[in-house]
């Protein structure tokens, strides 16, 4: 089993709320999802589900699951990130 982590990018969900020209009530009430989940999600207190996700799927066909996924592998026990200049 694999510990990764799966976010949704919320770089991308505003993106798309802006080029889609919808406010974040707009984009919750067109997703099937309450406003104040999408102002959650959006600045990071509470992660997508999967309703959310689905939401975003079916409303938008020209977006792509992998789009909205992010994942963030940990690295092994005792292993620091590098830094780079």
């Amino acid at each position: 089993m694999s510990n990764s982590k799966v976010n949704i990018n919320t770089d991308f969900l505003t993106t798309l709320m802006k080029y889609k020209g919808l406010t974040e009530k707009e984009f919750a009430d067109v997703i099937g999802v309450s406003y104040s989940m999408v102002n959650r999600v959006v600045n990071g207190k509470r992660g997508a589900g999967s309703k959310f996700i689905n939401g975003i799927l079916v409303a938008f066909p020209d977006v792509t699951y992998s789009q909205l996924i992010t994942c963030v592998k940990p690295l092994p026990k005792g292993n620091k990130s590098k830094k780079t200049a």
